[in-house]
């Protein structure tokens, strides 16, 4: 069954959401932003972190389709996200610290020329 343009979503220019609603999809992007562990031994870390993340998120949506709070619910979840911040080193760190070493590497040697 093939869908006509009629039926089709409408879509919306960026930019065309109310700012509260930009600020609250933030809010659910950076709760579940949780970053790979540099160790294998953090990931169960990280597992437990993002389950308890995506949790709190479900729960703030859901209060949020039944009260139409959004600031509220914005503020609810960014409280709640950061009461579990990342405690573990991330592979992102490493990669950006190892990237920077490098970096300083390489302009040391184009000063000793």
């Amino acid at each position: 069954m093939s869908v006509t343009p009629a039926e089709q979503a409408p879509t919306t220019t960026v930019g065309a959401l109310p700012p509260a609603v930009t600020q609250l999809l933030a809010a659910v992007r950076d709760a579940l932003d949780v970053p790979l562990a540099d160790r294998p031994v953090d990931d169960a870390v990280r597992a437990e972190l993002l389950t308890r993340r995506a949790a709190d998120t479900r729960v703030v949506l859901e209060l949020l389709l039944q009260h139409g709070d959004v600031a509220r619910s914005t503020e609810r979840l960014r409280e709640w996200a950061a009461e579990h911040p990342v405690t573990y080193a991330t592979w992102q760190a490493r990669t950006e610290q190892a990237a920077a070493e490098e970096e300083h590497l390489l302009s040391g040697r184009g000063e000793q020329r």
